[in-house]
C-alpha cells in the first residue's frame, strides 16, 4: 500500500504511515489513584480490600495503591469482582474515540466513539478513491 501523509488534527504531527485505525481499549498500567477513589466510594478500607481478595496480596495491593506496581490481570479481576464493578472498570473506556496510525500515534480525537467511526469511514472512502486514481493520499482530520 502507498504511504499515507498524515497531518494530525492539532497539526502537531505530520508524517507518513502505512495505515490508520480506531484506537482500542487498553488496561491502564497504573490504577492506584482510581482504586483509592473506588474504595472511598464503596466505603471500603485498604485492609478490608486485602481481606476480600486474600492476605497473600497484601504487599501487591499496597504497592498498587501507591502507584508503585502494575497489577496483574488476575488481581484486577479479583478486585473488580469483590468490589462489584464492571471487569473493564480500570480500562480506558473512551479510547475508541481516537484515530491512530500504525505506530499508535493519536492523530485525531472526537467527542464520541460513533463520531470517530464516522470520520474513519469517510477517510476510508477517500483512501480508496486515491488508490484507484493512483494519486498520493494526504489526510487531514476534521476538528470538532
Amino acid at each position: 500500500m502507498n504511504n499515507i501523509l498524515i497531518i494530525s488534527q492539532d497539526e502537531k504531527f505530520t508524517g507518513f504511515c502505512k495505515y490508520i485505525g480506531i484506537g482500542q481499549r487498553q488496561p491502564k498500567l497504573v490504577i492506584g489513584d482510581e482504586l483509592s477513589e473506588l474504595l472511598k466510594e464503596k466505603n471500603v478500607t485498604v485492609d478490608e480490600l486485602i481481606n476480600l481478595v486474600g492476605n497473600s496480596y497484601r504487599d501487591n495491593i499496597k504497592r498498587i495503591i501507591d502507584n508503585k506496581e502494575q497489577p496483574k490481570p488476575k488481581l484486577v479481576e479479583m478486585i473488580t469482582n469483590k468490589l462489584g464493578v464492571d471487569k473493564d472498570y480500570f480500562e480506558d473506556k473512551e479510547l475508541e474515540n481516537v484515530i491512530v496510525t500504525d505506530n499508535n500515534i493519536i492523530v485525531a480525537k472526537y467527542d464520541t466513539n460513533d463520531r470517530a467511526f464516522e470520520v474513519k469511514a469517510g477517510l476510508d472512502e477517500y483512501i480508496k478513491s486515491c488508490c484507484k486514481a493512483d494519486i498520493p493520499i494526504i489526510l487531514t482530520f476534521p476538528k470538532e
